[in-house]
């Protein structure tokens, strides 16, 4: 999978704030899910692969109320964007879920 339109935006916009994408950060990542089960097979999941849950939020006037924050560390090459945004698209497609971005802080 290539990077998306909005994982380049996000990459340029750090390095527009002179991040050089090289030192190793939290990287945090939303998904949602219209279950309750979909959002707990996939923290299982996901706590398998190494990311932790920052938080969840149920809001029952959206169809994908679930929602779930998790985070990991890592450098946000653009190969490293390329498999973690590709692993987190994949699970929870198979949870469900939709994937929806990821953030981190300019170092």
């Amino acid at each position: 999978m290539a990077l998306s339109n909005l994982d380049k935006g996000t990459l340029n916009a750090l390095r527009q704030h002179g991040d050089t994408l090289s030192k190793p950060r939290e990287i945090a990542h939303w998904v949602n899910f219209s279950s309750h089960e979909g959002r707990a097979r996939f923290i299982e999941q996901c706590t398998k692969a190494g990311f932790e849950v920052r938080g969840t939020n149920d809001d029952a006037r959206d169809p994908m109320k679930f929602s779930l924050r998790i985070a990991h560390i890592d450098i946000p090459s653009e190969s490293a964007v390329e498999l973690f945004t590709s692993l987190l698209n994949e699970m929870a497609a198979g949870c469900g879920g939709e994937y929806d971005g990821w953030e981190t802080q300019v170092q």
